[in-house]
């Protein structure tokens, strides 16, 4: 029986972005990639298969609310979920913005590599606390 493939949300306002990434993690036979272009398909993408899916990678700047609001909302959900951000210059400002440092574990910066993505995926789903501090973060009184 084939084992079931780690599911990971991938939110990027680029097609092409979305398209490289799918690419180069279905290459390794590990995953199922479901992904959105924007902040509302991507709560609807999760409601649909958050059963399966272990990781969101997503990018900070997204249109409608960032990449950060949507991994709060996403955490309210399912507090286990792993993040990974992924941004140019300006995301890792926005990530500053919430108290989390820009070079953790929890953000990796464009432009990147097939091989670091792959790498950065691997390494949030072995190891990476979960950002639960999230879910109490000083902009708590951003409204929704």
């Amino acid at each position: 029986m084939p084992t079931e493939k780690t599911g990971i949300l991938l939110v990027d306002d680029e097609v092409s972005e979305i398209q490289a990434v799918t690419s180069a993690l279905q290459a390794s036979k590990e995953f199922k990639v479901f992904s959105a272009l924007s902040y509302t398909e991507a709560l609807d993408v999760y409601d649909r298969n958050k059963k399966r899916i272990q990781l969101a990678v997503l990018d900070v700047s997204l249109p409608e609310k960032n990449g950060v609001e949507l991994a709060k909302q996403l955490l309210l959900e399912n507090e286990d979920l792993r993040i990974l951000f992924i941004s140019g210059h300006v995301g890792a400002s926005v990530i500053r913005f919430y108290g989390m440092n820009a070079s953790d574990e929890h953000f990796l910066q464009k432009p990147y590599s097939d091989e670091m993505i792959l790498s950065r995926v691997q390494q949030a789903l072995r190891g990476q606390e979960p950002l639960r501090q999230m879910l109490s973060a000083r902009d708590s009184s951003i409204q929704d």
